[in-house]
This record gives C-alpha cells, structure tokens and sequence, in this order.
C-alpha cells in the first residue's frame, strides 16, 4: 500500500512537471501568438491608413484600428482588431464572431476598391496610349497592373511626354488658325475652339463634354474655300487679259502666275507691266491731249486756208484784171518802142528809188511806179523792206510812168509784196 502510494505520488509529481512545462510550452506559444496578432492587426491598421491617404476613405480611422497595450502597466489592447473587441464579439447563442467580421471586410472592401480603380486606371492608360496612336504603349494589361515591372510608370511617362507635346501642337495650330482667320478677315479666337459642351449629370453637377471646334473650323475652311476660289478667278483674269492683250509686249508670263513657286516672281513681272501700262495710258493721254490740239490748229488753219483761199480768187481777179492792164501798157509800150526806134534812154537819175505797186506771185512778176525817165530795160533792182533786203528784179518793160520786173527766183529770200522800196544796185 505504501508503495502504491509512493508510485502515485511519483507519478503526479511527474504530472504536475509535465502540465507546467506544457503550461510554460502553452505560455509561450500564447505571446507568440498574441504577438504576431498584434503585428498584424498594427499592419492592417497601418495598410488602411495608408491607403486612406489622399484615397477619400476613412476606413483606417473609423473600422480598421488598433492600439497595443502595455501589461507591464497593466494597459489592455484597444481598437477593433484588439483581442478584447474580438472577444466581446462573440455571439453567446451562435457562439460566432460574425459582428466583428465587418471590421475584416471594410479592409478588404477598401482594397478592392483600390484595386479596382487601379484596373480602371490601368485599363485607361492603355486606352489613352491607343487614342493617341502610340505603339509603345501596346500592352497587355497585367504588364501594367503588375508592381515587379514598373510598366506604369514607363507607359505613364510615355503617355504624359504624348499629351504635353500634343497639347503644345494643338495649341500651335490653335494660334495658327487664329492668323489665318486674321489674314483672311475671319474671326476665330483660342476660346473658341477650346470651348466644351456643357451638361449636367444625375447629382447635379456641370460635366465637361466635347469641344465645340466643328462649327467655327467648318466656317473656317468656308471663308478658306471662297478665299481660294476667289484667287482663282483672279488667276483666271489675270491670264485672260494678258491673252486679251496681244499688243502689248507683257514682261510677265501668265503660266507662273497660278504657281505657288513662281508666283512672286510672277507678281513682280506683273507690277513691271502694269508700270509699263499706266506708262503707255499717260504716254495716250499727253497724244489725245497733243491731237486735240492739232485739231484745234488744224481747224483754225482750215479756217485761215478759207480766208487765204478767198484772198486768193480775189487775187486772181486782181490779176485778171492787171493782165488787162499790162495788156494796154503793153500796146503802149510798143507804140513808144515803135516811135523812138528802140533807143536807150539817157540822163537816167540811178538815185531814185521806186515802190512796188503790184504783185503777180504766181508769174512771178512785178510793176513799179518808176517810168522811161528812171529805169530802162534789163537794168536790175534791187528789193527792200525798210532795212530788209527781200530779193531781186529784171526790168522787162518799161513804160512812161511804170515799169514791169521779173522777180528772180535765186536771190529771192522773202515774198516781195506791194510797198516794197526798189532801187538800183
């Protein structure tokens, strides 16, 4: 019996050691494993709040929370992944934790979300890339989803150069339609084509949609097209009146002026002969002007020839009548040559001077009022008008009072005319 009982006591002794080193095994495995709960509840609490940052959700400040205590102070676990939250979460009839699951899942809520959005931005990426006709940026989506290939950052560069660089070429073109519109006198401003639609969406709010260029760039290329057709027309006159123009010896050839390449050089030609033209008009117009004034002498020299003509037949009945004159003197003559036998006539005074009293210009011929005293037959006179020496005569008849001179055609500088002074040599 004694032994019996030593043997029990031996072996609850070695029981006793076996539950406290099982205690002590349990002991620590128990902190192990509050204290890797610990770091993990310290880690999603730490994940959520990160992620709440600049995420707009506050899942790390109103679900996901922990604090560790201190059992040296005696300061238990606080928050809603503490051990006394989960613990105080038990259901007493289901004996579930149910109620503090929906600490678990707003953390995996909040991650999905996440995640969603960076498929959809990730998907977006790709898209943009397409939209923007980049062939680098042709991906497949988990190369930019998945972290180990940094893809997004590379895809997102890429993509943010094409979008700074096609905003600076929609913006050269903006201001280069805004010149064109100034050089053809057409409106069109940066604010025009970067205005949007706008529309309002389910919760009120103003949304953006398209720009609204169709209309101001249609009307554009209107102005644009008219523009052109107008330059043509002028082309096509232009090249007609040269054409037209045969005459003229045009500097310019009308087959460069429709050449962009040589239309300057084209201009230039033209601008020589609208020069020579305008010339030419002012050249034209000095000649009317000059032709009116030919006509003008023209017609007052036909008035003069009238009076002259008039003169004339009254001349010619003049010398009609003088022919009738010389007639009779001429009988005259011939009855004294007849009764004096032809004798030279002596004692003339070579002093004297004489006047003509008669012109005959188309027989060339002339009468003097000096007679036989004075003059004899071939004798040469001489001419004058005042001091004005007007030519010479041949005495041809000589009568008792007059005599009748041939005017010589070689010393005759002026017509000889009624009033005219003769004398001797």
């Amino acid at each position: 019996m004694i032994g019996l009982n030593k043997a029990l006591n031996v072996l609850t002794f070695l029981l006793a050691i076996t539950a406290l080193v099982f205690s002590i095994l349990l002991f620590n495995q128990r902190n192990e494993l509050r204290d890797r709960a610990d770091k993990m509840a310290e880690t999603m609490t730490d994940m959520a709040s990160r992620l709440d940052e600049k995420s707009g959700t506050d899942v790390g400040e109103e679900m996901v929370t922990f604090k560790k205590g201190d059992p040296t102070q005696k300061i238990k676990d606080s928050g809603s992944l503490s051990w006394v939250k989960y613990h105080d979460s038990r259901d007493p009839i289901t004996k579930s934790f149910e109620s503090w699951n929906k600490y678990l899942d707003a953390a995996k809520e909040q991650v999905d979300e996440i995640m969603s959005q960076r498929d959809f931005l990730a998907s977006n990426i790709i898209a943009m890339g397409k939209e923007f006709e980049m062939e680098e940026v042709n991906l497949p989506l988990p190369a930019i989803q998945n972290v180990d290939t940094n893809s997004y950052e590379k895809v997102s560069e890429k993509i943010l150069i094409t979008a700074k660089e096609l905003r600076k070429r929609d913006q050269a073109m903006i201001n280069n339609f805004e010149e064109f519109g100034k050089i053809i006198e057409h409106r069109i401003t940066a604010g025009i084509l970067k205005e949007r639609t706008l529309t309002t969406n389910d919760t009120g709010e103003d949304v953006k949609g398209e720009y609204k260029y169709d209309e101001p760039l249609k009307n554009l290329r209107t102005n644009i097209g008219n523009l052109k057709q107008r330059t043509d027309t002028y082309v096509s006159t232009m090249k007609q009146a040269i054409t037209n123009v045969p005459k003229f010896n045009w500097e310019t050839d009308f087959t460069m002026i429709g050449d962009e390449l040589e239309y300057t050089t084209a201009m230039t030609a033209l601008e020589n002969d609208m020069t020579g033209i305008n010339e030419k008009l002012i050249e034209l117009e000095k000649t009317k002007i000059e032709l009116e004034e030919t006509n003008i002498k023209l017609d007052e020299t036909i008035d003069q020839l009238e009076i002259s003509r008039e003169e004339l037949n009254k001349a010619e009945d003049e010398i009609a009548d003088q022919k009738v004159v010389i007639e009779v003197l001429t009988k005259k003559i011939n009855r004294l040559t007849e009764k004096f036998g032809g004798q030279e006539l002596a004692d003339v005074d070579k002093n004297v001077e004489g006047d003509i009293i008669l012109v005959n210009p188309a027989w060339d011929f002339a009468i003097i009022n000096l007679g036989e005293k004075n003059v004899q037959e071939n004798w040469e006179l001489l001419i004058k008008r005042n001091d004005k020496f007007i030519g010479k005569m041949v005495i041809s008849k000589v009568m008792k009072n007059v005599a009748v001179g041939e005017i010589m055609h070689d010393l005759k500088q002026y017509s000889p005319m009624v009033g005219d002074t003769v004398i001797f040599p």
